[in-house]
């Protein structure tokens, strides 16, 4: 046992004496910035990895409160515990991940389309107020047409002393249609996820049928398009023009979602640079992209 495990066990015995620890499971991998423990597979708890992201566990528990209010898909009943460690009921399930969703059938591709554009029109439709008094950020309020200048100016600073001359041209054309339109990053503000990536859409085990949505550390008010851009990103366009089908505002956020998903690979490659020029690579992670592609195996 290292020495997190025995840190995290020795809390749990203390603070939580009701909890069985007889077949307690450990993930150090999968939480962005938090360490993840499971006990007896039904209830977990999350300890936050540095002291600047007890943050997000906060945020987490402010949204999880109040989406649930609109969102019929079950989300994790988060139980703080103190600053920086939470208690949840534990979602079983696993990631939907995008070779699984283009294997699988038709109608089941439609039924996943329904509970995702459902889950997007009734988080974005939490009133303003409600999430304003929820202590829930504006996060995002400032990426406006000035912010992403800035942001290119910093990427090509960053990326381009490692970039070969098409990928330079690649990410100057992805930045030319949004400055040359001066109206192109105006959105309606709304309650966003901001972080719907597969591991925190969590399918029953034998059935593409969504059991729960987790992951609402960063959740916020800013624009619709980052979670539309985040499933065109991870499960392509093909399927979002099946969640088009009911979220109706998705044709208006089209194009700054295909901004956000296009630009996700390079703010990987940004954070690559960083820890690049700080030699630290303490918490690097791997994440897959996956290609444009039908998944092999696909008839």
């Amino acid at each position: 046992m290292d020495h997190k495990e025995k840190k995290y066990l020795d809390y749990l015995k203390a603070n939580c004496p009701g909890i069985p620890l007889q077949d307690v499971t450990f993930n150090f991998l999968d939480g962005t910035h938090s360490d993840i423990v499971i006990a007896t597979g039904s209830t977990a708890f999350r300890f936050s990895k540095y002291d600047w992201a007890v943050c997000y566990l906060t945020n987490a528990v402010r949204a999880v409160r109040l989406a649930k209010k609109y969102v019929e898909l079950p989300l994790p009943d988060i139980i703080p515990l103190e600053p920086g460690v939470v208690k949840y009921g534990f979602i079983p399930g696993k990631p939907l991940s995008r070779n699984k969703l283009l294997l699988s059938k038709s109608l089941e591709q439609d039924y996943l389309a329904k509970q995702l554009g459902t889950f997007l029109v009734q988080l974005h439709s939490v009133p303003l107020e409600e999430a304003k008094n929820a202590r829930l950020e504006s996060r995002f309020a400032d990426r406006d047409r000035s912010y992403w200048k800035s942001r290119y100016h910093e990427l090509e600073r960053k990326l381009f002393p490692y970039c070969d001359n098409y990928t330079r041209e690649s990410i100057q054309q992805l930045f030319r249609v949004p400055f040359e339109k001066k109206n192109f990053f105006d959105y309606p503000p709304c309650l966003v996820h901001a972080d719907l990536v597969p591991r925190h859409i969590l399918c029953k085990e034998k059935s593409l049928r969504i059991n729960g949505i987790t992951g609402f550390g960063s959740c916020g008010i800013g624009d619709p398009a980052l979670d539309t851009g985040a499933l065109l990103a991870n499960f392509g366009e093909s399927f979002v023009s099946r969640v088009c089908e009911y979220d109706e505002s998705i044709p208006e956020q089209i194009g700054r979602a295909r901004f956000y998903a296009a630009l996700r690979p390079i703010i990987q490659a940004e954070n690559l640079a960083d820890k690049i020029s700080t030699r630290d690579f303490s918490d690097y992670r791997i994440e897959l992209m996956e290609p444009g592609i039908f998944p092999v195996g696909k008839h």
